[in-house]
């Protein structure tokens, strides 16, 4: 299948958009692959074969690729009981685009143990179990869109936030 660019993967099989909307939820590889009948081992193996055919890296990016591609449907629009500071919008968008911890850490400009603490605190205010988790409640509550895309890893290290 041709490409239309570098953003837009090959379309996912019917397995992997079942394993998706599972890890959507915040089902753990465990629970997931005891609710799909199939191993570990094989829901592993189909979330690497995702992220080569998308070419993103990890399960967060992988679930907002086929969120941007609309490849999985939308979770259903709703308004967030509360309210998310600039920086915590920030982090929902650096982990849907693939950042690491260490990278999270660089943009915001602060430590990494600050940053993994920062969105173990984020994950719990947003109801969120896993990065993928987080990642659905950003579209759920409007913190992602079509807008944000996933970037190269090397590409976040050199982003300035911020002045």
């Amino acid at each position: 299948m041709t490409r239309r660019s570098s953003t837009v993967p090959d379309r996912f099989t019917p397995a992997h958009i079942r394993i998706l909307a599972k890890l959507a939820t915040g089902a753990s590889s465990a629970s997931a692959a005891l609710d799909l009948d199939i191993t570990t081992g094989t829901l592993g193996t189909q979330v690497q074969a995702m992220g080569r055919r998308a070419g993103v890296s990890g399960r967060a990016p992988l679930l907002h690729t086929a969120y941007r591609t609309r490849q999985l449907p939308l979770p259903e629009r709703a308004v967030f009981a509360g309210a998310l500071d600039d920086a915590e919008v920030q982090m929902v968008q650096l982990v849907a685009s693939g950042a690491s911890v260490q990278e999270i850490a660089d943009v915001c400009r602060i430590s990494r143990d600050t940053a993994k603490a920062r969105l173990k605190l984020l994950r719990g205010r947003v109801g969120a179990e896993n990065d993928a988790h987080l990642v659905m409640q950003g579209w759920r509550y409007g913190w992602l869109d079509e807008s944000h895309e996933v970037r190269p890893a090397s590409f976040l290290s050199a982003v300035r936030v911020g002045g």
